[in-house]
């Protein structure tokens, strides 16, 4: 038997210092023990440990954010494989891309792109990691103007299921490619480096109109009808809390614009014939509007971990119709029975650049779909995750006739058929990638998808 090679990176086990911070994702709600950390600094970090955990036959996880819904990114008595430490970023002006290692944060990859006039379609999270984003898709700011992020990447690096480096690209192991291109997060191996291709983008304007609770059904529907014919340009989010004793509900609705604000008050005109309670426009360079939106966290990182995340139940779908009257209304009625002022649904506008491409373009399957929602509940207490629980999972549910499928980067193990939900029509094509670069199933979790077996 070939002997087992010996682990490099930086690695922690539950004896060592700084391994219960180690071992924690952004969501408190989950509380895994897995037996090592490998904080790997480089793709032969990568190689070592897949190889090390194959040859002793160990569970991995594969990890760069910490953001997984549902904590796919940690594991039982296994290893986690973390690429968090490896965030090199060069951008070369001359071609106009991107090269990043997998462990990079947004908000790095932000700083960086707008200090030389580029933009990027990422998320709105500024500690969200690059890696679990654009492999699950990627929807954003800029996702009308410049696609999803999966549709600017040119190239990525990753080392499969037995330890060798695989290069992926058109042109190189193109079905690979198209797989990691919204086929979700720890399915294909571990993603060592990204090439991207960046967009100039300078000023843009963003807006923020609120409404009181009585006008909730008039806003969603006009809303959803204004957002369907946008100009691609305008990416644009409503949230929607619901009444309690100290809070009377709102709709918030906001967005980002590539063009000045006296365009954006043009095209905001026929969603204000709703009159709202308050708004704002603004004109900004991009990075300062971004920070609008990401609330930009403290430099101190283990501050803002430490001060930011909580026990959370999200879930999603995408309406592909306007929501009926009877949709409307079901929304209405899940706020009112809200049991907490933090639960809320969020809408976000698709359409753009990301129907210019077909649904079997890429793994992301839900480009026609008019807009994404999410289901959001927020509690502190174990006491209360149940209620939280049930109400986010009936919310969702009591939705489905008025919604299809659901976002693979917004996880949800309760959610039925996940595979036909997560990727439609692309589901066996996902299979016979998985079942070429991973036969055996090595990168396995609740989701992940299953090698397809040939009869």
């Amino acid at each position: 038997m070939t002997q087992a090679p010996t682990l490099t990176g930086r690695i922690l086990t539950p004896s060592d210092p700084g391994f219960e911070l180690a071992r924690k994702n952004f969501n408190e709600r989950f509380n895994h023990q897995p037996k090592m950390v490998v904080f790997c600094q480089n793709r032969e970090d990568v190689q070592n440990a897949v190889k090390h955990a194959r040859a002793h036959q160990m569970k991995v996880a594969v990890r760069c954010g910490r953001h997984n819904y549902e904590c796919f990114s940690l594991v039982e008595d296994g290893m986690v494989i973390d690429v968090s430490d490896m965030t090199t970023l060069h951008i070369d002006s001359q071609s106009h891309t991107l090269q990043v290692g997998s462990g990079t944060q947004l908000i790095e990859i932000y700083t960086k792109v707008t200090q030389q006039g580029y933009g990027f379609p990422g998320g709105i999270c500024p500690t969200v990691g690059i890696s679990g984003l654009t492999l699950g898709g990627g929807i954003g700011l800029l996702t009308r103007y410049l696609g999803l992020t999966c549709d600017s990447l040119l190239e990525l690096e990753l080392v499969d299921s037995h330890g060798n480096l695989v290069t992926a690209s058109e042109t190189e192991n193109p079905d690979l490619f198209w797989a990691c291109r919204g086929g979700g997060g720890g399915n294909f191996g571990v993603v060592t480096r990204f090439k991207f291709k960046l967009h100039k983008v300078d000023q843009v304007s963003i807006f923020q109109a609120s409404w009181d609770w009585e006008k909730i059904p008039e806003v969603i529907d006009r809303w959803q009808r204004w957002g369907d014919t946008l100009d691609s340009r305008l990416t644009s989010i409503i949230m929607l809390h619901g009444p309690e004793k100290k809070d009377p509900g709102s709709a918030v609705a906001s967005g980002l614009f590539v063009g000045p604000e006296d365009e954006l008050h043009r095209i905001l005109e026929p969603l204000l014939e709703v009159k709202p309670r308050e708004l704002k426009v603004q004109s900004h360079p991009y990075f300062e509007g971004l920070k609008f939106f990401t609330d930009d966290p403290d430099p101190d990182w283990m501050a803002y971990w430490h001060g930011a995340h909580r026990k959370f139940k999200n879930t999603s779908a995408f309406a592909y119709e306007f929501l009926p009257p009877e949709g409307i209304e079901t929304i209405v009625r899940h706020l009112e029975q809200s049991p907490a002022p933090d639960n809320l649904v969020q809408f976000e506008t698709l359409g753009g650049k990301v129907s210019a491409l077909t649904e079997e373009a890429t793994a992301f399957p839900h480009r026609k779909a008019r807009f994404s929602l999410q289901y959001q509940a927020y509690w502190n207490e174990d006491s209360e995750e149940k209620e939280h629980l049930d109400w986010v999972n009936a919310f969702r549910k009591d939705m489905l006739p008025y919604t299809r499928g659901a976002y693979v980067n917004y996880p949800d193990v309760d959610v039925e058929d996940f595979m036909g939900m997560y990727y439609a029509q692309n589901q066996q094509k996902l299979a016979e990638v998985k079942a070429k670069y991973d036969p055996d199933g090595f990168f396995f979790f609740s989701q992940s998808i299953k090698p397809l077996v040939k009869k």
